[in-house]
């Protein structure tokens, strides 16, 4: 109950991202997280509390192994790749 999920490689494209969204309220998250690149070359942050999703852009590529994205995951309970 209240975990954060963090799905590292996804986007709202995602079938992870999809069934944590349609599953949110059924497994008790408290918050869903998801990273991905962008065709620029950015990376983009997805967070849904249940409610609403934001969407952020990350500083730097939204690569998995970077400081940005370590530190996501270092808040989370879950991982899911």
């Amino acid at each position: 109950m209240g975990k954060v999920v963090y799905c590292n490689c996804d986007s709202e494209n995602s079938n992870f991202w999809k069934f944590f969204v349609d599953n949110f309220q059924e497994y008790s998250l408290k918050a869903l997280y998801a990273t991905c690149h962008n065709l620029n070359g950015q990376g983009t942050m997805l967070k849904y509390d249940g409610n609403n999703i934001i969407r952020q852009t990350l500083q730097g590529t939204g690569d998995f192994n970077s400081p940005e994205c370590l530190n996501i995951m270092d808040s989370c309970d879950i991982v899911c790749t």
